[in-house]
């Protein structure tokens, strides 16, 4: 298992032993998975939007999205704040 690890991180076997605390690494992998989710977005986007049908794409889209940690933005809704500021 540590030689899994020690490949996807980039330090040999000892380095990882010896240099980092076990508690660490499953902090370290999410980060790693994040960004490696992150960086094939962007290909992703780059390269096979025109190939996939859209919703397809969009479905793909999101799970990487939600795997990078990237949460979606709420748009803002007109008639919601319309009924806060009456409720004032």
């Amino acid at each position: 298992m540590l030689i899994n690890l020690s490949v996807e991180l980039g330090v040999s076997q000892k380095v990882l032993e010896e240099e980092y605390y076990m508690v660490d690494l499953f902090d370290l992998m999410k980060q790693k998975r994040k960004k490696e989710a992150r960086s094939r977005l962007n290909l992703l986007t780059i390269i096979h939007s025109k190939q996939m049908e859209e919703q397809d794409f969009k479905k793909f889209v999101h799970s990487l999205s939600t795997e990078a940690g990237m949460q979606e933005k709420q748009e803002f809704d007109r008639d919601r704040f319309e009924q806060l500021r009456e409720m004032i």
